[in-house]
């Protein structure tokens, strides 16, 4: 898989929310690897206070009154956490279309995660990232992918992507779910130290999915940080969005 657009960068760590650079707080980590953020609502935003909770109504007797009580006003609460706030602005990025990355690079091996709501059933989404020898046609910086082994829920790829000032050429082992709702690799030969990854599928509702793509990769050549940290935030949603659009029919 190819190995991202982005702003904020806080001790090797930065978060970009959508193509614009909406940035939240730097100090706030946007989402733990395994989290999946429901929809947001209308009546959400920054500073809405908890639900109200039922509660006696002064103006009325308790006793004897088979009638339900009225809520109790809840005051909202003076400040909102940052966790808030990040969640929040998250949450609002998906439900505008808008991809979600969050990366962390240490040497010369980067971790990462992008993730966007796509306008398609799950298996419109599958056929999509499992459309393997297409991918030159509408992947980011993917020159050849071929499939050059299958057996079972394992298929065996090789890939070859323009890095930089160089074509990156690699071997990876493909398992996919059963359930056809993700699929996982590792790097089995090539250009590259480590390139371990996964597609997630997860349906929101009947004809909207959330995409969700990992990516841990390491070339086996130097290359300056800058660079590297550049063609990351580059690269990264650019690979969602490209699956994004594939199953949106685009």
């Amino acid at each position: 898989m190819t190995a991202a657009s982005g702003a904020g960068y806080f001790s090797g760590l930065w978060w970009h929310v959508g193509e614009g650079g909406t940035e939240v707080d730097r100090g706030v980590k946007l989402l733990d690897p395994d989290t999946v953020l429901p929809p947001v609502s209308a009546a959400e935003g920054p500073g809405a206070g908890p639900e109200p909770v039922p509660g006696p109504d002064p103006g009325r007797p308790d006793e004897g009154d088979d009638e339900p009580l009225d809520p109790a006003p809840v005051e909202p609460p003076a400040f909102s956490p940052p966790e808030f706030w990040a969640e929040y602005a998250v949450r609002e990025a998906l439900e505008r279309g808008e991809v979600v990355t969050q990366a962390e690079t240490e040497g010369n091996t980067a971790t990462s995660r992008a993730e966007c709501l796509v306008a398609a059933p799950p298996d419109r989404v599958w056929q999509a990232i499992t459309d393997y020898e297409n991918y030159p046609e509408f992947m980011p910086d993917t020159v050849a992918c071929t499939v050059v082994k299958h057996e079972g829920l394992e298929f065996q790829l090789h890939q070859e992507i323009e890095v930089a000032w160089r074509r990156v050429r690699y071997d990876l082992l493909v398992t996919h779910r059963e359930d056809r709702l993700g699929t996982s690799w590792h790097k089995v030969s090539g250009d590259l130290d480590v390139n371990d990854g996964s597609w997630s599928i997860v349906q929101v509702e009947p004809e909207k999915c959330l995409a969700i793509y990992r990516l841990r990769v390491m070339p086996n050549f130097w290359i300056p940080q800058s660079i590297a940290d550049r063609l990351i935030r580059r690269s990264l949603p650019g690979v969602v969005r490209a699956v994004k659009k594939r199953a949106e029919g685009g």
